[in-house]
């Protein structure tokens, strides 16, 4: 969600205000355990979201397993303290992905 919604007159999001600043970081690491296996772990954090106006944190970690040449099948998790501007609560969540690429 932009900062403007769209409208015919200006309609702003809850936390706006004009000159304000937000501010943002990631650490991540990927360990490859053997050649096919590897685990992941990323810390994000966003200061300030110009939408909600709260400070988010989100962690995430996972394990990846290649199959094939061209297959991978993922685990992963994410927890968010707050959704952040595009409302993605979705995405707080446990995952499994099966990649396969022709």
């Amino acid at each position: 969600m932009p900062s403007t919604l769209l409208s015919l007159a200006p309609e702003f999001a809850p936390a706006f205000r004009p000159g304000a600043h937000a501010a943002g970081g990631s650490v991540s690491s990927i360990f490859k355990l053997t050649d096919s296996d590897q685990v992941h772990a990323r810390y994000d954090q966003f200061n300030r979201d110009l939408v909600s106006g709260l400070n988010i944190q989100a962690f995430n970690f996972g394990y990846f397993r290649r199959m094939r040449d061209h297959s991978r099948v993922g685990v992963a998790y994410q927890f968010k303290n707050h959704p952040s501007f595009n409302d993605d609560l979705v995405n707080t969540k446990f995952q499994i992905v099966w990649n396969v690429t022709y």
